[in-house]
C-alpha cells in the first residue's frame, strides 16, 4: 500500500492523517506523566499481557461531538455525523453529504479537511482545473450542520494545484495546505476566516507524503520522497526539518534532511504531545515494515530511541499514527497491498522517559479498501476506509478505554449510503461544543 499517494483510479484518494487540536483535529495537547516501563520489543506470537499504564480519565461531558470526513470524489465535499457519546453510533447531520459538484476533468481535492475554533475547513477544486480554494464553514453547535462559508484562495503556485491535506497546529493558530511539492500557510482568525501568509515551494523532487507539527517547539517535520516513479532519482525518502515562525506560524525550509533513509515512501509520521518523540513507518534491509521511534532535541535533530525500530504488528505496514492526549498511548492503523486489504489497529504504550514502545493490543478489522484516516478521541477510535472501485466507503468506530488505552472490536459501522454516494473519503476531524 502506498500511503499519502493517490490510488491509481480516476477519483484520486490521498491518504493523510489529521492532527487533532483542542477543538477537534488530531493531536490534542496533553501533559506527560509517569508510566510503567514497557519492554523494548514485543516478541512474535501472542500479544503479551500489558503492564498497567496510568492515564488521566477524561472529564465527563454532555457536549455534542461531531465527526466530519472529507469527500475526495468529484470536486470534493464533506460528510458530517453526530457521534453518540455513549455508544459511538453515527447519525448524519442535516445537509450531509455536502457535495461541491460533479467531476470535471476528473479533478479531486483528495478529501482535504480540518477543523478549529468551531469551523470546518474543506478543500475545494473548482471546475476546469481552476486554482483550488478553502471553504471555512461555520458549524451549528446544536445540529452539527454546516452553514455559511467564507472562501479563500488556497495558495497553490506553479501548477501544483492538487491539494493533498489540510493540517493545523495543536494550538489552532494556523492552517497548512499540503500540495505535491509545496505547503501554503494561513492564519486562522477568530471568526474562522483565513489570512494567507505565503507558500513554501520546491520541498521535494517527487512529492511530500506527510506533515506533522511539533506541539512543543517552533518546528515541523515533513516526509519527502525524492524518487519519482520514472526518471532519475534525486535521493531516497527522508524527513525534512522545517522552522515555524513563533509569531505568524509561517513555515520555512531549513534544508536539513535527517538522513533517515529507511523511511518508507509514501509513509506516515506522528509526534507525541510532548514533542519529544517522532514515529515513522520504516523498513529494514529486507523490506520488512517496522516502526521507528526517534528522540527529538530542542533543535529538531532526530536520534534513534533505545529499542527502536519495532517490527510492525502482524507484518502489516503502519500506514497512520496518532497519540492520545496524554501521550501515553500510540494508535497505529496497519494495512497492506493484499486484495481485499487486511487491516488492524495496534495499541502501544509509550514509556516517556525511556522512549520505548510496548505493544498492548492488535485489534483486527474487516479487510478494507484503502484506509485513509485514523482519529482518536477520549472514548473512541475512528477508522475511515475509502472507496475502491465499486466497493463503498466504510467508517468503523471502536470504543476506547482512556485508562488502559485498549480498544474494542468495532461497535459501529457506517457504510456508504445504500446505492448512493459511492464517494472516496479522505481526512477525518472531530469538533465538540
Amino acid at each position: 500500500m502506498r500511503w499519502a499517494l493517490p490510488q491509481r483510479r480516476e477519483a484520486c484518494v490521498y491518504l493523510f492523517i489529521v492532527l487533532t487540536i483542542s477543538a477537534g483535529l488530531w493531536i490534542s495537547c496533553g501533559g506527560s506523566s509517569t508510566s510503567s516501563t514497557p519492554s523494548p520489543h514485543t516478541p512474535s506470537g501472542p500479544t503479551p499481557s500489558p503492564s498497567p499504564v496510568p492515564s488521566p480519565s477524561p472529564t465527563p461531558s454532555s457536549a455534542a461531538s461531531y465527526l466530519y470526513v472529507g469527500v475526495s470524489a468529484d470536486q470534493g465535499g464533506v460528510q458530517g455525523f453526530r457521534v453518540d457519546s455513549r455508544t459511538g453510533a453515527l447519525a448524519e447531520v442535516p445537509g450531509s453529504p455536502l457535495l461541491f459538484g460533479p467531476a470535471v476533468n476528473s479533478f479531486s481535492q483528495a478529501g482535504a479537511i480540518a477543523a478549529a475554533k468551531g469551523h470546518v475547513f474543506v478543500g475545494f477544486g473548482p471546475p476546469g482545473f481552476q486554482s483550488p480554494v478553502i471553504r471555512s464553514y461555520t458549524v451549528d453547535a446544536s445540529t452539527g450542520s454546516l452553514g455559511n462559508f467564507v472562501e479563500t484562495t488556497a495558495g497553490a503556485v506553479g501548477g501544483d494545484e492538487q491539494m493533498r491535506a489540510l493540517v493545523t497546529d495543536p494550538a489552532a493558530r494556523n492552517l497548512y495546505a499540503v500540495y505535491q511539492n509545496n505547503i501554503a500557510s494561513f492564519q486562522i482568525n477568530g471568526d474562522g476566516s483565513l489570512t494567507y501568509l505565503g507558500t513554501l515551494t520546491n520541498l521535494a523532487t517527487a512529492f511530500v507524503f506527510a506533515l506533522t507539527i511539533d506541539p512543543a517547539a517552533n518546528l515541523a517535520f515533513l516526509g519527502v520522497d525524492n524518487c519519482p516513479p520514472k526518471g532519475p532519482c534525486g535521493g531516497p525518502p527522508d524527513i525534512l526539518l522545517l522552522n515555524r515562525d513563533p509569531n505568524s506560524g509561517i513555515l520555512s525550509n531549513t534544508h536539513k534532511l535527517m538522513g533517515q533513509n529507511n523511511v518508507v515512501s509514501p509513509g506516515a509520521l506522528g509526534i507525541d504531545p510532548s514533542g519529544n518523540h517522532l514515529v515513522a513507518w520504516t523498513a529494514d534491509a529486507n523490506g520488512n515494515a517496522q516502526i521507528s521511534v526517534f528522540n527529538v532535541d530542542s533543535t529538531g535533530s532526530l536520534s534513534p530511541a533505545a529499542g527502536s525500530p519495532y517490527p510492525a504488528a502482524g507484518g502489516l505496514p503502519p500506514v497512520a499514527f496518532t497519540f492520545d492526549a496524554s501521550g501515553h498511548f500510540l494508535y497505529v492503523l496497519n494495512s497492506s497491498d493484499a486484495s481485499p486489504q487486511p487491516e488492524s489497529v495496534t495499541v502501544y504504550a509509550l514509556q516517556q522517559q525511556k522512549s520505548t514502545l510496548q505493544q498492548l493490543q492488535n485489534e483486527s478489522l474487516p479487510p478494507g479498501n484503502f484506509p485513509s484516516a485514523l482519529l482518536e478521541t477520549d472514548s473512541f477510535v475512528f477508522v475511515v476506509d475509502s472507496q475502491a472501485g465499486s466497493m463503498p466507503s466504510v467508517l468503523y468506530v471502536l470504543q476506547r478505554d482512556p485508562k488502559s488505552g485498549m480498544v474494542s472490536s468495532p461497535v459501529f459501522t457506517q457504510p456508504d449510503r445504500p446505492g448512493g454516494l459511492q464517494a472516496g473519503l479522505g481526512q477525518a476531524v472531530e469538533l465538540r461544543f
